[in-house]
């Protein structure tokens, strides 16, 4: 990779680190105030689970520039260290956040500023690669959007087989995400590139985020929206819910699971609590 994408890559990778870090520290945090029950967030909270907030935001924003439009290293640093001053989401600009929130993360944007401006040239030149991830811009992903509605409709805020009432149509399945064990999930991922699929685009409920993936880091899951997968051409989609379902739709995606599983069927999704038959029940 050029000294542009070498870049790129640590600013990804520290984005990615300092989240992981962030998270593990208040995840340690609400352990220790669980002791001490407390409906209202301490001050030791407000001041650290912002941090890990606007290092997604930053990362996001990160993940957006497409380092070939980029001249020189040099522009690039100044850019990096721009989209983390400027990466907002719905959470960093929560108006119920108290100061001391908004000064922490304040301070995590000048750490990476300071990051991508002090990386030395010399530790451009063998860093280790990630799989690919580029977010959407808004207008495109709205494009994207509009041709999923087209092709399968699907719309923003609404839920999609097997929690949509009626009769799905017979190319599309949904499991409980227990049947779909990491074995199959690679089997579907095998179906797809031998249908020269090599990049996923992710696309989430609420229509405000969305990304393109290398089809190695696909893994369709719950995030806190409903998830909604695919690519160039929607000829499939794979549907990951709220309640625990997986669907996978699209003529040759089904036909080549059922292929690989012809007992499949056996497994149809029957409900979001897990049970030792894999299929789940609506059941408590």
């Amino acid at each position: 990779m050029d000294t542009r994408e070498a870049l790129h890559t640590l600013a990804r990778r520290h984005c990615m680190e300092r989240h992981a870090h962030w998270a593990q520290v208040y995840e340690g945090l609400c352990r220790k105030e669980s002791e001490e029950p407390n409906w209202e967030y301490s001050d030791e909270a407000n001041a650290t689970f912002p941090r890990y907030l606007v290092w997604q935001a930053i990362l996001d924003e990160v993940e957006r520039i497409e380092t070939r439009f980029t001249p020189t290293t040099g522009l690039l640093r100044a850019e990096l260290a721009a989209a983390g001053f400027r990466a907002q989401t719905v959470m960093t600009t929560n108006p119920k956040l108290p100061a001391i929130a908004i000064k922490a993360m304040a301070e995590e944007r000048d750490e990476f500023a300071s990051f991508v401006s002090s990386v030395p040239e010399n530790a451009l030149n063998a860093v280790e690669p990630l799989l690919l991830r580029r977010v959407f811009g808004k207008d495109e992903l709205q494009r994207l959007w509009d041709s999923l509605s087209t092709r399968w409709d699907i719309a923003k805020h609404e839920y999609w087989w097997p929690l949509r009432a009626g009769a799905a149509p017979p190319s599309v399945v949904a499991f409980h995400e227990d049947y779909l064990d990491d074995a199959k999930l690679s089997a579907v991922r095998k179906i797809l590139i031998a249908h020269s699929v090599d990049r996923v685009w992710e696309l989430r409920e609420f229509g405000e985020r969305g990304c393109e993936q290398s089809v190695e880091a696909f893994k369709p899951a719950y995030n806190g929206e409903e998830g909604y997968f695919t690519s160039s051409g929607f000829e499939w989609v794979v549907y990951a819910s709220h309640e625990s379902s997986i669907t996978l739709a699209g003529d040759w995606l089904v036909a080549g699971f059922r292929d690989l599983f012809p007992a499949c069927e056996k497994f149809s999704y029957e409900g979001p609590m897990s049970t030792p038959d894999q299929r789940g029940t609506w059941e408590f």
